[in-house]
Formats: structure tokens, C-alpha cells, sequence
């Protein structure tokens, strides 16, 4: 079994196969077991040939075939393509549809990737496969535990008690879901990980009695009535994710990087690796602790807080532009004895400025004809407040217009210290790139529903925290497989949605009971999907 690169003679484009020689008598012939992808350029062909290596390996440790074509993990076997030239149509009835698109490309998926040998002892079998139902379930529809035991009933034909769930999750070692998440992510990308991002949310509960791990703290969902935990995530440049922490929901965000950094270190080889954190985690500490660890950093740099010689020197890349210009402009100064690269983007100041005017003119709606706001009628958390002088009283307020001009010369002004020796524009494209981890807590707090919390005891907690992650993990492991294959991305929610809409209808025999699956038409974006994890969706009827 080895990767093969072949050319393509109608284009320019490079596919990537993975072969096996076969000798049939003194002839040897070649065998495609799985077709990766192909494209143009020399960095997208060595990225497809990283990920049918990993995919490669996977396959020669394959100790049984992993295709099933029943729901989710029963413990039925199908009888796939079984003749049933002596059944009737008119003995049989419709009984339900069911989704396997779901169930058998992240099941897949799952199984490679190691998730589904978590678990080891006596009830290693039973637990990993409630755990896989938990995961694959949440990826169906993100809800609690107790109503996902209902969906898997109605919607996916597995019966489970809720009880089992909680037993599970008792059992769940999270050190062991991390390392897992770990490997799966280093192990596609060949362990080619030389940038690593990081950043922190937090998650609320429905809750409003704290204890040492759920307690009040500044909330990033505006909910400051509710509990919380505050949540530190680390990704690759493509979302893929390396671990995460969890900290007491009164932890204050730039407290997290040093334990995590401590961790970090210990687990990861991290000498080459840049790490790029936003400047909620500027502060003399962390940068020392960074650079003790010996780890090249970029971090977003608090520029109007510096002292008056320095705003000086940073705001002297507006001298840069040419005389009636207004272009893109790159500058460095030196800040506490470190590299503080400044970029001015014509673009974001615009944007800058159209948020400021936006707030200033909600302001003056708000205002009295006598000039005054009544700060009860202002927005908390709408950036509005930063405008706006309070009276003695601190019920009324006016507006700070000379703030506001003061402003103008930030617009579109940024800066980063790093201690990288990169060139500026690479030290701030790599800086903006940050989007990633921002796009990886919007798939995991909306569209899989990791909050609201509903676990009250700490181990429940961290094992809900483990699940997510480990469907967050399975989620962008299929965007990034898919962008490579397919040379474009898509969101998670349209792959989903291609294969929630994957289904079999099963038919019950009137007399015998024998039930039988017959395949529904699927999306092409499914059909991709299938291919792309190595199995072949089943279009015969079959006997379950």
C-alpha cells in the first residue's frame, strides 16, 4: 500500500490515490482503494498527500471493516444486498425513515480517529458505544442528555436509559479525550504544526448557585445573573483543535495562559511553534512566561493604554502615507525592550469609523434638548458608555464628542509584540488568522449547543465539555478533509444538513416481522461525503 501521484492528461491538476500493488499469477496490477483529492498548486498536492498518509496509516491498523448500515451503534448486523426475489411488495408496510447519513460518515470518522476505543475494563464495549450514540446524537441535534435519549428513539431507532449516559460520563477520563483530540488533529496535519492559536469564552449554566468550579465572573453571552466556567481553547491556523482547560467561571481571561502554557509545554513540542493569542492576554507576565518556555509568540498589543511616547511613535505611521493616499502602511517600534509591529488598514479604519459614528448617532437619539443621556436607557455591553461623561448624580451623562475626535487617529491603527525574528506582514497575517478559534466557539456554543450547561456535579461538567469537543473535533475534521478533496470549503451546518437528509425507509414484513431498509435519494454534497471517508453508500435494499 503506498500514495500515488498521478497526473491528470485532460488538465492540470494532480490527483492523490492510495494504491496497492497486486500480483495476479506474474502479472502485478494496481489497485485504488481510495481516492484523496487532487489539485494545482505544490502547497494543496503536499496537504493531500499528508492526509492519505494519516489515512494510509489508519487503514493498514484496520482490524475489521467499520461500515454499518443500520442506525448510530446497534448491535444488530445487516445483511446488505440480501436476494429477496421471494418477497412480496404487497407483505410488507412502511415503518419508519431514519438517517444514516449521520451515522455512518461521522461514525466513520469517529472510529478512525480513535474515539471509539476511549474506554477500556469490563464495560469497555458498553461505554464506548453509548459514548459514540452521545456524540453522534449531539451531532443529529445538539440538546440535553435526557431529551438526545428520546431522539435516539424516535428519530434513530436506539433505545438507551439516561441513567447509562451518566454512568458513562462518571467513567470518562478527560485526559484521555484530549489526547485523542490531540492525535486526531496532529496526525492529518503530519505533525506540521508550527502556529498555534488561542483564546477563551465563556459557557453559563442554569444555574444561580456558584460552587468551586460554576461561579459569577464577566460573562461573554451577557449573562451576569447565571453561573459560569471559563473555557481556554488552542487550535491549529485551520480550527483543527490541540486541547482546551477549564477554569472557575471567575477567572479573569488573561489568569488563563499561564497554567495552560505550563501544560502546553509538558504535552507539545512547541520550539517551532509560534503561538498567537489576542490582547486580552497582553500583560507582562504571560509575555515573560512565554518567552520562558521558549515559545515564539504574537499577541495583540493594548496600543492606547502604552505610555504618550510610544502612542507617539506608533501613530507616526500615518506620516508614512503619501500625499493625498490612504494606504495599507506597516511600521515597527520598540515597547518594554520588545518588537511592537503597527499595520494601518484603510480598510478597518473605515469600518472603525462607521461603528463610531453608529454609536454616537444612537446616542444623541437617547439625548434630552438638553444635551444629557439617561443611563438607564443606554445599552450595556454596546460600547456606547466609552462616550459618554456621567453627572455627580451618575443618572444622566453627556456625550464626550472630544473623545470621539480624540479616536479618529486609532482608526484602523493595530499593533502586535512579538519576540519572532518573521517579517512584519507575515507576523500580521498569522495575527489575523485568529478568526479561526473565534469561528471554532461559534460552532461549539451555536450550532452544537454547548451551552446552556445543565450538570451540577464538576466531573459531569468536564465529561458534557469532553462530548462537545470531541463532536467540535469530528465537525472540523470533515470541513478541513472536505476543503482539501474538494478544493472549497463549506460550513459545517451545509454538511450536516446533506447528511441529516441521507435516509432509509425501513419496511416491517406483515407476517414474519422482518424488517428490510430501502435507501432514499441523497444530496450530491452527501454523496462526496460518503466517498470522502472511504464508504460506499448502499443503494439496493437490505435486510436488517
Amino acid at each position: 500500500m503506498f500514495v500515488r501521484k498521478k497526473k491528470s492528461s485532460q488538465s492540470d491538476r494532480i490527483s492523490i490515490q492510495i494504491v496497492e500493488n497486486r500480483r495476479i499469477g506474474s502479472k502485478v496490477s494496481q489497485k485504488v482503494l481510495r481516492h484523496v483529492g487532487s489539485a494545482k498548486h505544490d502547497q494543496e498536492v503536499q496537504h493531500l498527500i499528508d492526509l492519505a498518509e494519516e489515512i494510509m496509516q489508519r487503514m493498514l491498523h484496520e482490524s475489521s471493516p467499520l461500515f454499518s448500515k443500520l442506525p448510530f451503534t446497534s448491535s444488530k448486523s445487516g445483511k446488505i444486498n440480501e436476494d429477496f426475489d421471494d418477497v412480496s411488495l404487497k407483505s410488507l408496510t412502511g415503518d419508519k425513515s431514519f438517517n444514516c447519513g449521520i451515522s455512518e460518515v461521522f461514525g466513520k470518522l469517529y472510529d478512525d480517529l480513535g474515539f471509539s476505543k476511549l474506554f477500556g475494563g469490563q464495560s469497555a464495549a458498553l461505554n464506548n458505544r453509548i459514548l459514540k450514540n452521545c456524540v453522534l446524537a449531539r451531532l443529529a441535534a445538539p440538546t440535553s442528555k435526557r431529551k438526545a435519549t428520546k431522539t435516539l428513539a424516535t428519530e434513530f431507532g436506539v433505545r438507551m436509559h439516561v441513567d447509562k449516559i451518566y454512568r458513562m460520563m462518571d467513567q470518562l477520563d478527560s485526559n484521555k479525550v484530549k489526547q485523542t483530540i490531540r492525535n486526531a488533529t496532529l496526525g492529518i496535519l503530519r505533525h506540521k504544526v508550527n502556529i498555534l492559536f488561542y483564546d477563551v469564552t465563556t459557557l453559563y449554566f442554569e444555574s444561580f448557585t456558584p460552587d468551586e468550579l460554576r461561579s459569577f465572573g464577566f460573562s461573554k453571552d451577557s449573562k451576569s445573573k447565571e453561573t459560569q466556567i471559563v473555557i481556554a481553547l488552542i487550535t491549529s491556523t485551520e480550527g483543527l483543535p490541540i486541547t482546551y482547560e477549564t477554569f472557575p467561571g471567575r477567572t479573569h481571561e488573561i489568569r488563563t495562559l499561564l497554567p495552560v502554557i505550563k501544560k502546553l509545554a509538558r504535552e507539545f513540542e512547541v520550539e517551532s511553534v509560534d503561538f498567537a493569542a489576542d490582547r486580552g492576554m497582553f500583560s507582562a507576565a504571560n509575555l515573560v512566561e512565554l518567552e520562558r518556555a521558549g515559545i515564539n509568540y504574537v499577541v495583540g498589543a493594548k496600543l492606547r493604554s502604552m505610555d504618550k511616547v510610544t502612542k507617539a511613535a506608533i501613530l507616526a505611521i500615518h506620516a508614512q502615507q503619501q500625499k493625498g493616499e490612504d494606504s495599507y502602511q506597516e511600521r515597527e517600534v520598540t515597547y518594554d525592550g520588545r518588537r511592537l509591529v503597527i499595520s494601518y488598514n484603510p480598510i478597518m479604519a473605515a469600518k472603525d469609523k462607521k461603528e463610531r459614528q453608529r454609536l454616537l448617532a444612537r446616542l444623541d437619539k437617547l439625548a434630552n434638548k438638553d444635551g444629557k443621556v439617561a443611563m438607564k436607557d443606554v445599552i450595556k455591553n454596546n460600547g456606547s458608555k466609552r462616550y459618554l461623561q456621567l453627572d455627580a448624580e451618575k443618572k444622566t451623562a453627556r456625550i464626550r464628542r472630544e473623545k470621539a475626535t480624540s479616536e479618529a487617529a486609532w482608526d484602523g491603527v493595530s499593533g502586535y509584540i512579538t519576540n519572532s525574528a518573521k517579517p512584519a506582514g507575515e507576523i500580521i497575517a498569522n495575527y489575523r488568522r485568529l478568526w479561526e478559534i473565534e469561528t471554532a466557539f461559534r460552532l461549539c456554543k451555536h450550532d452544537l449547543k454547548m451551552r446552556p450547561i445543565f450538570h451540577r456535579k464538576g466531573d459531569r461538567i468536564k465529561a458534557h465539555l469532553d462530548i462537545c469537543f470531541i463532536t467540535y473535533a469530528l465537525g472540523r475534521q470533515l470541513m478541513y478533509r472536505y476543503h482539501l478533496q474538494q478544493g472549497k470549503k463549506a460550513s459545517y451546518d451545509v454538511l450536516r444538513e446533506a447528511l441529516a437528509e441521507t435516509e432509509f425507509s425501513r419496511l416491517r414484513h406483515i407476517k414474519s416481522g422482518d424488517l428490510y431498509g430501502v435507501p432514499m435519494s441523497m444530496p450530491p454534497i452527501a454523496k462526496k461525503l460518503y466517498r470522502l471517508v472511504g464508504l460506499k453508500h448502499v443503494r439496493t435494499p437490505f435486510k436488517l
